[in-house]
């Protein structure tokens, strides 16, 4: 099951897990912008949320999508991050 191997998947490079949600480790290759010790976590129909205590963010998109897998966490984190003139 690929989700118990986040290894294996480019967004969850550098993320390890306690309390059920991904925390962003300080060390990695991260895929997208963050800051050390942040956590996220996507939920079924393509939901997801990362609260980024550093820069002072929470951000959530509560969409109800059953479909093919999309990258909706890659997107909030982009825009939002764009936002604030830090889109790495």
């Amino acid at each position: 099951m690929w989700w118990y191997q986040p290894e294996r998947i480019p967004p969850w490079r550098g993320y390890g897990y306690g309390f059920q949600v991904g925390v962003r480790l300080a060390e990695g290759n991260h895929a997208h912008p963050g800051s050390p010790n942040e956590f996220l976590w996507g939920g079924l129909a393509d939901t997801t949320y990362f609260v980024d205590e550093r820069e002072n963010i929470v951000a959530i998109a509560l969409s109800q999508f059953l479909g093919p897998p999309t990258d909706m966490g890659k997107l909030l984190r982009r825009r939002v991050y764009e936002s604030l003139g830090d889109g790495n």
